[in-house]
């Protein structure tokens, strides 16, 4: 979202790659990610201001916000209890990727797989989380691929 933006890093996690993935899937996947996102605000305390922030594409500025990034990632399976990325979960997360752009899919994993050997460990999950999703925000864009958020 360290997952979130796979999105949330990133998140994340809803991907939109040169045009090349189908609006269906996006739409799914937007689905999944708002609705699990509207959970961890509730858990987390999150305010309209933090939602609004990750919304904008911002990295958040409050703890909570951080804290929804880590929870969105763990619901999402792209993330551990500590706050680092699960690659295999993260994989997992983007089979429809990898259905519609094998090439895509590549990508977003390769940035996956860097940022978790790029971002240090914080013994707070939500700094962690947060810190990888503005690493993987960077990484993706990088290499030409666009979040919807975060």
């Amino acid at each position: 979202m360290k997952a979130v933006l796979f999105v949330v890093a990133l998140c994340a996690l809803v991907a939109v790659t040169y045009g090349a993935l189908s609006e269906e899937l996006l739409s799914r996947m937007m689905e999944k990610v708002v609705s699990v996102a509207e959970e961890c605000q509730k858990e987390t305390g999150a305010s309209q201001d933090d939602m609004k922030e990750l919304l904008e594409k911002k990295p958040p500025s409050t703890h909570e916000g951080k804290c929804v990034v880590s929870c969105v990632g763990k619901k999402l399976g792209m993330g551990t209890e500590d706050g680092y990325a699960d690659i295999e979960g993260t994989k997992k997360a983007l089979e429809g990727v990898k259905a519609e752009d094998e090439e895509a899919y590549n990508k977003l994993v390769q940035a996956a797989e860097q940022c978790k050997d790029e971002v240090p460990y914080n013994e707070d999950h939500c700094i962690s989380s947060a810190e990888f999703a503005i690493c993987a925000q960077k990484k993706v864009k990088e290499i030409g691929i666009e979040f919807p958020f975060l």
